[in-house]
């Protein structure tokens, strides 16, 4: 807890303190699965399709990624890979 105290007491110092409220919908934990088995009837898009997990997975994989490596890491969107220097734009 200490060490996350000291990240915490050296990001305010170089950033500022802003809190940040996330609003969370409280759906029901079979929502997910009610949605999916209708699409499945139905043909419509899931709410939570393929290509929003894989973004959703992208983003969270990296940010642990560069937690343990200690540096930024970027996503090439060309190579859809994960890598330690920014591409280039366009």
């Amino acid at each position: 807890m200490a060490a996350e105290r000291a990240h915490l007491e050296e990001f305010v110092s170089k950033w500022g303190y802003q809190s940040v409220d996330i609003p969370v919908d409280e759906t029901p934990r079979d929502a997910h699965m009610s949605n999916f088995f209708e699409c499945m009837r139905t043909r419509q898009k899931p709410v939570l399709d393929a290509d929003t997990a894989y973004r959703a997975q992208v983003t969270i994989s990296m940010g642990v990624e560069s937690f343990r490596r200690g540096k930024i890491l970027y996503f090439d969107p060309a190579k859809e890979r994960v890598v330690e220097k920014a591409p280039a734009p366009g």
